[in-house]
């Protein structure tokens, strides 16, 4: 009873959890539009401080280059007098006004020095992006280096050193047309005759760059995705013959992006003559106010897992874990159950394997004991404890996962070991690079430990790779151990290497594995057979195999297809030795026919050993 109340508790926190979610989206829509104030909403104290004296600056800066003129006409005309008068006043008042000429460019050079290292310093340091799993499921490659990159450029631009300039400029305008109408006010007047006319155009100039600029951003972010995706794979692209085609999906999309970027400045070439250097720097303000709108609702999207360091630590973990009555769909796919009613108790050192067909949940429930993800109903609770009220850093620090795929970095292999415990000495290195069976094919390499691996580690094997990520795992000592398919993507000869790596440590710790090679896990504590998010079967290898059941179905018909495939191989090396050795016969055979002619003849040799 107790536990159906915790549960239904936990299910009525998620729920409220989740439409406290939902409300937060409704209004983030309903503020789509960022105004030009936004964009200093996560500027701190100094950043908001730094800002404010750069621009003073600026405007400072605007001013003292029309009162300038002003002490140069003085000076010109003090020099013209001097030279119809020698008289010593004149020399006198010639000094005075090199003295204000000098002190006004001091102040141009310090005013100016000052803006630049207050906007430059601030606009740089604006935001930090810290997000969770499922908001990068939730959008491309293409738009998240298009928000990185391109939207910062012009934010950093639109807030930093265009923003001074404009102000710069226009209080120099300003101050002008003020020094204009003091000195001689009806020249002042005419020449401010077509102001309005100007403000009225730079206003619907304003309003269609907007548009064509935001069009531009989704254009190249398209465009960004696309690149990402072929240069990802590009091996896969070769191999299909599609380099043509997807070129021309590219072009495509940088046309449409060239044709916005056209029509954006064809919006505002036209006016960027008027005000001299002032209004040019308006279609970057603009631009970091379109561009923030993608950054901000980045930075002001709510995590459904909060990465923080609050929540309960458990001393003394070890590996221990229970789900209950777990229930689970992707939220981009809400309709589709992925778990359902899912229950298991795993005990500390047991070695759990689950198998099933693809989309059975096998991947889903390695991805949720790490957290990627939570349960829409239910709880995983480990040693007793709700996954969701545990520090999620330190319980990472405590468990390790071993994909399919390894991810290395680009770097050295000692480096992409370190990433596993990032304190750790070079013996400990040593130590993992053992265990898991890398130290001798690494000391083996040139430069050893030291040797660079590449991007994604392509300058080594499928099998050295796993190792390295088997060894980066090792270094950290886990009490959990998550395998996802780790040997499936391996020839026979490198698993059977990883596989007495993996044998080495799953005494060591509570090991979930993900099989793809059944016969990898016929010694497992208890094999989990998964059919569309349920357990359909659960026991150990022979008992399953009695049961003649889903299990025994897809053991037996594995077993047959690797016989057959032994078969083959076998028949092939057969082949290949009797082709040798007809080879071999027929070089020494005289032949009847003339050499060049030799190979034309249909000769055949029935050789038996």
């Amino acid at each position: 009873m107790t536990d159906n109340h915790q549960l239904s508790s936990t299910e009525i926190n998620l729920s409220q959890k989740s439409i406290n979610h939902d409300e937060n989206v409704k209004k983030k829509k309903n503020d789509d539009d960022v105004s030009f104030r936004k964009l200093f909403q996560y500027a701190s104290t100094s950043n908001k401080l730094l800002i404010i004296i750069g621009n003073i600056c600026a405007i400072l800066l605007g001013i003292t280059f029309p009162s300038s003129i002003l002490v140069f006409r003085s000076m010109i005309n003090g020099m013209l007098n001097s030279s119809s008068s020698s008289s010593s006043s004149s020399s006198n008042n010639i000094y005075e006004l090199l003295g204000w000429y000098f002190l006004m460019a001091s102040l141009i050079f310090v005013f100016c020095m000052s803006k630049c290292v207050c906007v430059e310093f601030s606009s740089k340091r604006i935001a930090v992006l810290h997000k969770d799993v499922l908001w990068f499921d939730q959008h491309s490659p293409g738009d998240i280096i298009n928000n990185l990159s391109d939207n910062l450029n012009s934010i950093e631009s639109g807030i930093g050193t265009r923003l001074s300039d404009f102000n710069q400029n226009i209080s120099g305008f300003l101050s002008g047309i003020i020094i204009g109408f003091i000195v001689k006010w009806k020249l002042a007047l005419v020449a401010c005759a077509t102001l309005p006319f100007v403000v009225i155009a730079f206003s619907l100039f304003g309003i269609a760059f907007k548009l064509f600029h935001n069009k531009e951003i989704n254009a190249y972010s398209r465009a960004c995705t696309v690149s990402n995706e072929v240069l990802s794979s590009i091996r896969t692209v070769v191999a299909f013959g599609g380099e043509k085609r997807e070129s021309l999906r590219y072009q495509k999309e940088l046309t449409s992006a060239e044709l916005m970027g056209i029509k954006k400045a064809t919006a505002f070439g036209g006016g960027s003559i008027f005000l001299g250097n002032a209004l040019p720097n308006i279609p970057y303000i603009l631009g970091a106010v379109t561009s923030s709108k993608d950054i901000f609702a980045t930075i002001n999207h709510v995590s459904v897992i909060e990465k923080n360091d609050t929540g309960k630590i458990i001393p003394d973990f070890d590996g221990s874990i229970t789900f209950r009555h777990v229930n689970f769909s992707y939220p981009s796919r809400s309709d589709i159950p992925i778990l359902v009613n899912f229950c298991l108790t795993v005990k500390s050192g047991q070695t759990i394997a689950l198998v099933g067909s693809s989309g059975s949940g096998k991947s889903t429930l390695i991805h949720m004991l790490q957290r990627f993800y939570d349960p829409t109903q239910g709880e995983i609770l480990i040693q007793g404890v709700d996954l969701r009220e545990l520090n999620i850093h330190n319980y990472r620090n405590q468990i390790g996962c071993v994909q399919q795929e390894p991810v290395l970095f680009d770097g050295t292999i000692r480096e992409n070991i370190r990433l596993g415990k990032l304190n750790a000495t070079d013996e400990e290195i040593y130590e993992a690079a053992i265990k898991a069976n890398a130290h001798q094919f690494i000391i083996r390499l040139p430069q050893g430990y030291d040797t660079l691996v590449g991007e994604k580690g392509n300058s080594l094997s499928g099998g050295q790779k796993q190792r390295i990520a088997i060894a980066r795992i090792l270094i950290r000592k886990p009490k959990l151990l998550l395998l996802d398919e780790a040997t499936s993507a391996l020839d026979t000869q490198s698993e059977r290497i990883v596989q007495r790596a993996l044998d080495k440590i799953v005494n060591s710790c509570t090991v979930l594995i993900i099989a793809h090679r059944l016969s990898t896990i016929i010694n497992a504590d208890c094999i989990v057979v998964l059919e569309q998010g349920c357990i359909r079967e659960m026991g150990k290898h022979k008992e399953l195999l009695k049961l003649n059941g889903l299990y025994a179905t897809m053991y037996y018909g594995q077993e047959r297809i690797d016989k057959e495939q032994d078969d083959s191989t076998d028949d092939e090396d057969n082949y290949n030795e009797n082709d040798e050795a007809k080879r071999h016969l027929t070089n020494q055979l005289p032949s009847p026919f003339p050499k060049d002619d030799y190979s034309e003849c249909n000769v055949c040799f029935n050789v038996n050993f």
